[in-house]
């Protein structure tokens, strides 16, 4: 008898460490699957971040391009339209839509190129008005001269450079114009355009076909002031994923800016001698 129950334990021993073997392997497949799952969302946002910063980078070159053509830059689009046409009012210095998107078909690019990595149409904001970049020749300083000392005559009444004396200096010309952006607190003026993708969650971001997607937090200033014409525009860093899109502490734009000096410059729009 003793070696019977010796061996009916060891039967019932055997399939319980065969049980707990089991559970053991299970929990080790389930914790591997969420690291899995999280580790490949992570990529995939890392990915989409990558390519929409890349993307950024291309537009900049398209509106460089543009004003080294037509000495201006471009009206916003309509973002609740998907003609890729800037949208000016009554001429290029009064713009319809300060809060519009990239106008990808006056900048001669695809549809796509004005995409960000989650299929949101990329807003932009520029520097407009009687003063701005987008009128007639706002964003060329070739009637200003570069070797003028101190301050030349006045500027005409449409604060371009005098074009018969050349007789203005690029300061002049320069002068309280631009845009502000705070990159991560580091406050920069006189921007010529700023172009956002509104992140994962989109908030206030247009979609293909007009579509809008819910505004930010309004108490939330960085991303609030990123999907309306603000007076100042930011950069942060992400948000942890915890934190909810609703949250004034969330924030996941992606932004790239230029200031007007060196746009002007890089579309051989310069002053001359």
């Amino acid at each position: 008898m003793p070696t019977t129950r010796f061996h009916i334990l060891s039967a019932r021993q055997t399939r319980g460490a065969a049980l707990a073997g089991i559970v053991v392997i299970l929990s080790i497949a389930t914790v591997l699957v969420l690291v899995t799952a999280f580790l490949s969302t992570s990529e995939m946002r890392a990915g989409r971040t990558d390519r929409t910063l890349a993307g950024l980078g291309s537009l900049e070159e398209a509106f460089i391009q543009f004003v080294s053509v037509h000495g201006r830059l471009p009206c916003p689009a309509n973002g609740a339209a998907d003609t890729g046409l800037e949208d000016p009012l009554g001429g290029s210095d009064a713009c319809t839509f300060s809060a519009g998107t990239v106008p990808w078909k006056t900048l001669g690019i695809s549809e796509n190129a004005a995409l960000d990595a989650w299929s949101q149409k990329i807003s932009y904001r520029v520097f407009l008005g009687t003063t701005g970049f987008t009128r007639t020749g706002g964003a060329s300083m070739v009637d200003c001269d570069s070797n003028q000392k101190g301050l030349g005559i006045p500027l005409p009444a449409n604060a371009l450079c005098e074009s018969v004396k050349h007789d203005n200096t690029p300061e002049q010309f320069l002068a309280g114009k631009g845009l502000t952006v705070d990159d991560m607190g580091n406050v920069v003026t006189g921007t010529a355009f700023v172009l956002i993708s509104h992140g994962p969650t989109g908030g206030g971001a247009y979609l293909v076909g007009g579509a809008r997607k819910d505004l930010p937090n309004a108490a939330n200033t960085p991303e609030y002031s990123n999907v309306i014409t603000s007076p100042t525009y930011y950069a942060r860093a992400f948000s942890d994923p915890s934190i909810s899109a609703s949250d004034t502490a969330h924030f996941d734009d992606l932004i790239r800016y230029i200031r007007a000096s060196d746009l002007i410059r890089k579309a051989g729009q310069g002053p001359r001698d």
